[in-house]
């Protein structure tokens, strides 16, 4: 399979749209998901949104987060999302977005990449423990509705 990874473009927003709401089993708030990946879009220093493409389509996304954190007193990125198409599994997607995300947080300077996957999803776990990255961290969250 032929792909390329790139910087995400808002004309790429319906497509991540389905792969996100893929991932989640769920139909988001179309709205507030757009607002925020606008937001995301127009906040290059915070954000680094990619996807990965073939000629017709968007295939897969990962998005990173940069802050400076006091209990690292440096800068960390976090995989905030990584996503592939069902049908592209498999076929170094997600690996083409994973290094390029860890390339991305050398470049700015970053000394660790974090993510926090879901418990159900072990075939997630597996993939980043076989890429080096440590289950070191307990997730801890609290819906506030």
């Amino acid at each position: 399979m032929v792909f390329t990874i790139e910087k995400a473009e808002f004309k790429d927003f319906p497509s991540i749209y389905e792969l996100i709401c893929t991932l989640k089993e769920c139909q988001l708030d179309k709205k507030r998901f757009e607002e925020i990946y606008w937001s995301m879009l127009q906040n290059p220093d915070r954000y680094a949104l990619l996807v990965a493409r073939t000629e017709k389509e968007v295939i897969g996304f990962a998005d990173l987060r940069f802050e400076d954190l006091l209990h690292h007193a440096a800068k960390v990125a976090e995989l905030l999302e990584l996503v592939t198409n069902p049908q592209c599994r498999s076929e170094g997607v997600g690996q083409a977005l994973f290094d390029k995300a860890c390339h991305i947080a050398k470049e700015r300077g970053c000394v660790q990449i974090e993510c926090s996957r879901n418990q159900p999803r072990t075939r997630a776990h597996a993939f980043y423990l076989r890429n080096g990255m440590k289950n070191d961290h307990y997730g801890f969250s609290l819906p506030l509705d």
